[in-house]
């Protein structure tokens, strides 16, 4: 059975690391999987918007889309994208279908990602290069009670993968 893993956490938390580790580990087990990473798609399909709260909340609509087609092919898909706001989560819920949708709250506290910032988005932000931004001009509303909740600052990749599986286990889709 396929399903829409829906990572969802600030920018540094960890979800294109624990998204790939997950891919592998599906891959290696014979399981197709597509991974949709948000920074990737934004370069290609949501390469017409930029930032504003509206835009961001259409490029989320692109990705679900795209999850739901791939879903629908009998695919398993990591959409690793960091939707900030529930209301746009509840969307892609909806429209992948909620039976097929596993929600990752890949956590982290915000001064951990500031420090990790792989991409370097929060020295942006500090230089003043970046002006809207998930977690200090936008806010971030975490999920309530995500399927399954990997704080990476206190867990392994390794450890946050194994999480993830056992929820794909528990539905039956392994």
């Amino acid at each position: 059975m396929s399903y829409a893993i829906w990572f969802s956490g600030l920018s540094g938390a960890g979800k294109t690391s624990i998204a790939g580790a997950l891919a592998g580990k599906l891959r290696a087990h014979n399981i197709p999987v597509v991974v949709l990473d948000g920074d990737e798609v934004r370069k290609t399909l949501s390469s017409d918007l930029g930032y504003t709260l509206k835009e961001r909340d259409t490029h989320i609509r692109r990705i679900a889309q795209l999850c739901k087609l791939i879903v629908k092919n009998g695919i398993i898909v990591i959409a690793s994208v960091i939707s900030p706001k529930k209301e746009i989560r509840e969307e892609a819920r909806a429209s992948i279908g909620k039976e097929k949708f596993i929600e990752v709250f890949i956590d982290c506290p915000l001064e951990i990602c500031k420090e990790r910032d792989p991409q370097g988005h929060y020295k942006k932000v500090q230089d003043k290069q970046i002006t809207e931004f998930v977690g200090i001009t936008i806010p971030y509303e975490a999920p309530e009670h995500p399927d399954v909740h990997c704080p990476t600052h206190q867990l392994s990749k390794q450890e946050c993968v194994e999480r993830i599986w056992d929820e794909l286990k528990k539905r039956g889709a392994l």
